[in-house]
């Protein structure tokens, strides 16, 4: 497309040259204007005269820069044709690359190489823009990649790794990262990894065991050892350190009896305090030891204490008092509580033990109807407790309220004053069957009522006041008489 239209710019250069030389005078001159190697055009001048300016040429890829004769830039103003034959070269200063296509990679003018990618739908598709074929593989990141950067195709390809418990790809370029499980060992304290091909190596520590002397089982990993049979080293029978190891152990010292102080094994002595009843004792109560002392006397406060102050031992002794009324122990000065002892309340001012004085007091009574004095059981005369009614349960002189209260007396159920007190109380009343009823549901109680009246003239007519049907037995003349003779009723 471009050739094509650098030929149309020529002939329209050639065409309006032959234009030119058409309406100008007689030719002397040829003069030929070269555009390119494959391109010339001529036109007639006169001898001695200036060359018409043509139109600049274009052309794909160049600047045009002037018309030349022997290499000199020609003067279409000033300079004059001396020669019978010139030709005027075209200048070009090249611009841009020219290439045949899209894909061309060398410039038709330059003939420098270019990059040219080729457009394919995917990689091994022919070119779209020339329908050239394609001479490489996909293009992948890394070794390990699955899918081409160019056209998208996915492949199937294994990462590499060392082992099953390699985490990281060891391809080419490939730094795919994968969540593994963890190393296997044999126990806490195993070093290397019991996967096949892996062998990695942790850092742990060494087993742990108790002591050095027997303890075969690591506390860690529960592995056991192998140990020459050992047993833990001790200074003597009652040493409770191993040498060795340090063990701890429980070593009891050998004793005759509990109250041995010097151990039979070893030469440690310890403190013992012998056991006796009480201070009276003379023998040690323990088992299989015996001694004998020379017992101390009970040891006491004053003479009035009855505990030992020594082993606790109780005595009986009598405290020394003045009197029967007397407070104070005349020994140890010990307190206690009594009471006089006077003929009554009111009168006697001089206790009956000890003659000691003191202020009368008035009787005390519970209330006003009592008649027993609360301190000295006085008996007076009260007239007792007054109540209003039989069925008043407090005392309207101390108030005093009875523990098993009355109930009211009334005649029956009905009845509503009681026989005692007057008091009245809420009751429905008699209830009757029906109007003419004489006798009451509740209390039997029988009123006066004025006979059935009964209208109608059958034998068992009701009531005209109660409905009750009256009790009439029917009259016939004889055996075969079908109608009463006092109703007329059938039978």
């Amino acid at each position: 497309m471009k050739k094509k239209f650098l030929k149309i710019v020529v002939l329209t250069f050639c065409a309006v040259l032959m234009i030119g030389s058409l309406a100008s005078c007689a030719p002397d001159v040829t003069v030929k204007f070269q555009i390119d190697e494959n391109t010339t055009v001529e036109r007639m001048y006169e001898w001695n005269t200036t060359i018409d300016r043509p139109f600049d040429p274009q052309r794909e890829g160049y600047a045009f820069n002037g018309w030349f004769y022997n290499d000199i830039l020609w003067d279409f103003e000033n300079s004059t044709i001396l020669d019978s034959e010139m030709i005027l070269v075209a200048a070009w200063i090249h611009t841009e690359h020219i290439y045949d296509g899209d894909c061309d990679v060398d410039c038709n003018i330059c003939l420098e190489e270019r990059i040219a990618p080729h457009s394919r739908d995917h990689c091994e598709a022919k070119c779209n823009a020339c329908h050239a074929v394609k001479d490489f593989d996909h293009d992948y990141s890394t070794a390990c990649d699955f899918d081409c950067n160019v056209c998208g195709f996915i492949r199937i390809v294994p990462h590499v790794w060392d082992s099953d418990c390699d985490d990281t790809c060891n391809a080419e370029d490939c730094d795919f990262y994968r969540n593994v499980a963890p190393h296997d060992y044999d126990n806490a304290c195993d070093a290397v990894c019991n996967v096949k091909g892996c062998g990695f190596v942790r850092e742990v520590g060494l087993h742990v065991y108790d002591n050095d002397c027997y303890d075969v089982t690591c506390n860690v990993c529960g592995f056991d050892r192998k140990l020459p049979p050992a047993s833990h080293t001790y200074q003597n029978y009652c040493d409770s350190i191993c040498d060795v190891c340090g063990f701890n152990r429980v070593a009891p010292h050998v004793w005759d009896h509990a109250c041995d102080v010097d151990c039979n094994e070893c030469d440690f002595s310890r403190v013992i305090v012998h056991k006796y009843d009480d201070c009276e004792d003379s023998e040690c109560n323990t088992v299989g030891c015996g001694h004998e002392r020379v017992a101390p006397k009970h040891t006491y406060t004053n003479t009035c204490d009855t505990r030992c102050d020594e082993c606790h031992a109780l005595r009986e002794i009598q405290h020394t008092y003045d009197n029967a009324c007397d407070e104070v122990c005349n020994v140890c000065e010990d307190v206690r509580v009594v009471n006089h002892y006077y003929d009554d309340c009111d009168k006697d001012e001089e206790c009956n033990v000890c003659a000691a004085k003191r202020v009368v007091f008035e009787h005390v009574y519970d209330n006003a109807c009592d008649d027993t004095c609360n301190v000295c059981e006085y008996t007076r005369e009260v007239p007792g407790h007054q109540y209003a009614d039989e069925c008043d349960v407090i005392c309207d002189i101390c108030g005093f309220q009875k523990e098993d209260a009355p109930s009211h007396n009334y005649d029956n159920v009905c009845d509503a004053s009681c026989n005692s007190c007057g008091e009245i109380r809420t009751v429905e009343g008699h209830i009757y069957d029906n109007a003419c009823d004489s006798d009451c549901n509740l209390c039997k109680e029988i009123r006066e009522v004025a006979d059935h009246v009964y209208t109608g003239t059958a034998c068992d007519a009701p009531c005209d006041e109660c409905q009750v049907k009256r009790e009439r037995e029917h009259t016939y003349s004889n055996d075969q008489d079908i109608d009463c003779n006092v109703c007329g009723e059938l039978r």
